[in-house]
């Protein structure tokens, strides 16, 4: 009952407000992203079809795939962690992320068409918000879908400075000639806040789906939970004087990292310290085979968007991975082996004896 009353309270108060902030946000970061950097990092379309991209060229597609991400997550703030508001959100996303591939396709580019496409998304987020808190009056909460969004948050606000900190790209001309496509040091800037935006609004997200569910006992296992996620640049560093190998140092942390975050994510449920301690070793198995499958559904869906978008592919020495479509899968896959694992099962009704119960002798007169 306790945890109901401050919940409805965190609700009314500063969680709406960080779900519309979350959703104006990601429709801005989305327009500016497609009709602005976009343009500027698209290969050239040149006559022989030979011209290709690099690892990382389609920068400005992750941001948008991350802000759509964001609005989605505002809209979970606003409705509550409740089906009809997945149902709603997942449809918006959906629409939205076609209707991006199609823009791109058709190389939308201006600021007057920023300001256009920023106000139709934001629009369409106000109207799918409402609807969702509207329908989703009356639903009790999922503490599948608030543990599936803390930990799918939580990895992308600590995944998405380092998996597109690298703007400086080269594109391979038919003659054979690399051109260096550098962004300005106004364009780096602009994009490093809002990179640190994205980062900080996933962690309210976090913040406001997680903290009403604490209780004090809680606090402590939460307050452990961030201490591993703050010793897992530690580890890239032991890791990396160890082994000698920066990319095992960074499997390394990234295995801390979704470990410390599945178990953040259920630190808030009234769960035995064995659960927690077994869905830990559970996360831990799972975590390298994730990170395997996860990778290799990025660059599927990289490579699939890029087709659908008519753009130049990237050349067959790197990979077109989707950086948001990777710590989706990540976050998604290792919060469900937690919850698997951490599930208390239903109580059993009580089986009555097969012999009857002795009677006691009657007491003598």
């Amino acid at each position: 009952m306790e945890i109901n009353r401050h919940e409805g309270r965190f609700r009314t108060l500063w969680i709406t407000v960080a779900g519309v902030l979350a959703g104006f946000t990601g429709a801005a970061v989305w327009a500016v992203s497609l009709a602005v950097y976009q343009p500027f990092m698209e290969p050239p379309d040149l006559p022989g079809g030979l011209t290709s991209a690099e690892n990382g060229t389609y920068w400005p597609r992750d941001e948008r795939q991350w802000a759509i991400l964001l609005a989605f997550a505002g809209v979970l703030l606003i409705a509550g962690p409740r089906r009809s508001a997945v149902t709603a959100g997942g449809t918006l996303a959906a629409i939205w992320s076609g209707a991006d591939l199609w823009l791109d396709r058709v190389d939308v580019s201006g600021g007057a068409a920023a300001w256009s496409l920023g106000a139709v998304a934001a629009g369409g987020f106000a109207v799918t918000a409402g609807a969702a808190w509207w329908w989703s009056a009356g639903e009790r909460d999922g503490e599948l879908v608030r543990h599936l969004a803390v930990v799918g948050a939580l990895v992308t606000a600590l995944t998405v400075g380092v998996l597109g900190n690298d703007l400086d790209h080269d594109v391979t001309l038919p003659s054979g000639e690399s051109v260096a496509r550098v962004p300005s040091e106004a364009l780096s800037q602009g994009v490093a806040w809002l990179r640190g935006g994205l980062a900080v609004l996933f962690a309210a997200v976090v913040l406001a789906l997680l903290a009403p569910r604490l209780t004090r006992g809680r606090r402590l296992i939460a307050a452990g939970c961030a201490a591993m996620l703050v010793a897992a640049p530690f580890t890239f560093w032991f890791a990396s004087y160890v082994i000698g190998s920066d990319d095992l140092a960074a499997a390394a942390a990234l295995v801390v990292t979704l470990v410390a975050a599945a178990l953040l994510g259920l630190s808030a449920r009234p769960l035995p310290v064995a659960r927690l301690a077994r869905a830990a070793v559970a996360c831990l198995v799972a975590a390298p085979v994730a990170i395997v499958a996860a990778f290799v559904g990025s660059v599927l869906a990289g490579e699939a968007m890029t087709r659908i978008a008519a753009d130049p592919p990237v050349n067959a020495a790197d990979t077109d991975a989707s950086a948001p479509v990777l710590t989706v899968l990540l976050g998604v896959g290792v919060a469900l082996v937690g919850h698997l694992f951490a599930r208390v099962p239903a109580a059993t009704p009580a089986v009555s004896h097969p012999w009857p119960a002795a009677t006691a002798p009657a007491s003598r007169m």
